[in-house]
C-alpha cells in the first residue's frame, strides 16, 4: 500500500502543481482586467490590446520573413557548396563558409544575425568577396531590403493594426474623446482667460471685438482651426441668449460646437443668417395673412351690404308696382 500510496503522490504531484499554475495564470488575467478600471493606465491598456490583435499580422510577417531568409540562405549555400567542393583541404575560407552556410538553418540564421547587427558582418562580405564581388553586392542588396524595405512594411503593417484596434475598440474611442475634449476645455478656458482682461467673467462685444485681433488670441484660436474675419459675427453666434455679452459656458460650449467642422465659422453664419431670414419670412407670412383676413372680413362686409341694399331695391321694387294700379283708377 506504501508503494502504492508514493507511486499515487509521484503521479498526481506534477498534475497538482500544473492545476495551482494555472490557477494563478487565470487570476493574473482578471487582474489585466482591471486595467479597464483606472483611466490613468488608458496606454498600457492600449498597448496591451494592440500586441494582442497584432498577433496574426506578427505570424504572417514571420512567415514572409522566413521566406525571404530561406531563398537568400538557398543562393549562398549554393554558392558555398560549389566553392568547397572545388577549394583545396588547406583552403582558409572553407572554415569560414562551414560556419556560416553549411546548411540552411545555419545560413538563415547567419543572416538574421546580420539583419541584427550580432553576426560578423565583415567577416561574412569578406568570405563572400573572396569568392566573388557579385555574391558580396547580392549580400549587401539583401541586408539593404531587410532593413529598409522590408522591416519598414513590417513597422507599417502594426502600427495600422495598432491604429485600427484603437479606432474599433469602444471603450478606448470613448476615453480618448473624453480626454480631447477636457484638453481642449482647458484650452479654451486659457483662451477666455486671455480675452477676459478685467477678470469680470464676461465678454462685451466692444472688448471681444477688440482683443480677437491679438496674436496672441489668433495663435490659441488657430490650434481649433478658427480663421476668425469677422469678430461681430463671431461674437453673435458665441451668444446664446442675445444678452450682449458672452460668459466662459457660452464660449466654450460655442467654440466645441464649432470644433472640428469644415469650415465651421462659415456654416454657423450661414445657419445663423438663415436662422434670421427664417423669421423674418415667417414674420411677414403672420402679417400677410393677418391682412388678408382683414381683406377677407371687409369683403365680407360689403358683400351683406350689397345684399341688404338689394334687398331694399326689390322691396321698393314690390311697393311701387302696387301703388301704380291706385293711381291709375
Amino acid at each position: 500500500l506504501a508503494i502504492v500510496e508514493k507511486m499515487f503522490v509521484t503521479a498526481t504531484a506534477p498534475t497538482i502543481f500544473r492545476f495551482v499554475r494555472l490557477l494563478r495564470l487565470t487570476r493574473s488575467v482578471r487582474t489585466l482586467r482591471l486595467l479597464r478600471v483606472f483611466p490613468s493606465l488608458y496606454p498600457l491598456q492600449l498597448m496591451m490590446l494592440s500586441c494582442r490583435n497584432s498577433l496574426a499580422a506578427l505570424f504572417w510577417a514571420s512567415i514572409f520573413m522566413g521566406a525571404i531568409l530561406f531563398l537568400f540562405a538557398v543562393v549562398f549555400i549554393s554558392v558555398g557548396t560549389d566553392y568547397i567542393n572545388g577549394a583545396d583541404r588547406d583552403d582558409a575560407l572553407v572554415d569560414g563558409l562551414r560556419e556560416h552556410f553549411e546548411s540552411v538553418p545555419v545560413a538563415m540564421l547567419s543572416l538574421f544575425l546580420s539583419l541584427l547587427g550580432e553576426a560578423d558582418f565583415k567577416e561574412i562580405i569578406t568570405l563572400l568577396f573572396s569568392i566573388d564581388a557579385a555574391y558580396c553586392v547580392l549580400f549587401l542588396l539583401f541586408v539593404l531590403f531587410a532593413t529598409l524595405a522590408l522591416a519598414n512594411i513590417i513597422a507599417g503593417i502594426f502600427i495600422a493594426e495598432a491604429m485600427e484596434t484603437a479606432g474599433q475598440d469602444r471603450e478606448i474611442r470613448q476615453r480618448g474623446e473624453l480626454v480631447r475634449a477636457r484638453k481642449n476645455m482647458a484650452m479654451l478656458s486659457e483662451v477666455f482667460i486671455e480675452l477676459d482682461k478685467t477678470g469680470a467673467g464676461k465678454l462685451q462685444k466692444e472688448d471681444f471685438m477688440e482683443r480677437m485681433h491679438h496674436p496672441d488670441v489668433q495663435s490659441l484660436l488657430a490650434y481649433f482651426n478658427f480663421n476668425v474675419l469677422d469678430a461681430e459675427a463671431f461674437f453673435s453666434l458665441l451668444d446664446a441668449d442675445n444678452s450682449g455679452s458672452v460668459d466662459i459656458e457660452e464660449f466654450v460650449v460655442g467654440c466645441l460646437r464649432m470644433h472640428g467642422k469644415a469650415n465651421a465659422i462659415e456654416l454657423e453664419l450661414s445657419i445663423h443668417e438663415t436662422k434670421a431670414l427664417a423669421k423674418k419670412l415667417v414674420d411677414d407670412m403672420r402679417r400677410s395673412r393677418n391682412g388678408d383676413s382683414v381683406v377677407q372680413h371687409k369683403l365680407s362686409e360689403i358683400l351683406s351690404h350689397v345684399e341688404t341694399l338689394g334687398q331694399q331695391m326689390q322691396a321698393m321694387r314690390r311697393v311701387s308696382q302696387w301703388e301704380r294700379p291706385n293711381t291709375i283708377v
